[in-house]
């Protein structure tokens, strides 16, 4: 028996059911480092050189990210999706095993597949950052 994901919108209480599960996990909770580059300029060696450096460092806080790989196979779907992405704010994301995590999603990519049946047939990559288990 299939499990569906599923998307939940927390403000407008809506829940999208994927028609077809992602199929690939490609590099998701994967913690990704901030780091801060801070330029230091015109400083005078004592020899009298002006020289400009960089300082590299890190502010600790990780950021976790996600990107799943699926099909969508009509216009309808991928149109769902692209306003799931365009939303400013978390939803909730649910997978096939019942985890749930509070995401942000950052983009969506879409890729054209040659199909006889399915003229809508693309292919798309969603990522974002994961902000919590719940």
């Amino acid at each position: 028996m299939r499990t569906a994901w599923e998307l939940y919108d927390p403000v407008t209480l809506e829940t999208y059911v994927w028609p077809v599960n992602p199929h690939t996990d490609n590099g998701s909770h994967a913690i990704t480092k901030r780091t801060g580059y801070e330029v230091v300029a015109g400083l005078r060696q004592s020899g009298g050189d002006d020289r400009i450096d960089s300082i590299v460092f890190g502010n600790g806080f990780e950021l976790e990210k996600f990107a799943y790989e699926g099909k969508t196979y009509s216009l309808a779907e991928r149109e769902t999706l692209e306003d799931w992405a365009t939303r400013d704010y978390d939803v909730i994301l649910k997978d096939d095993l019942g985890r749930e995590y509070s995401v942000l999603i950052e983009s969506i990519v879409f890729s054209r597949l040659r199909s006889v049946k399915n003229r809508f047939k693309q292919s798309y990559t969603l990522s974002g950052i994961i902000l919590e288990e719940l």
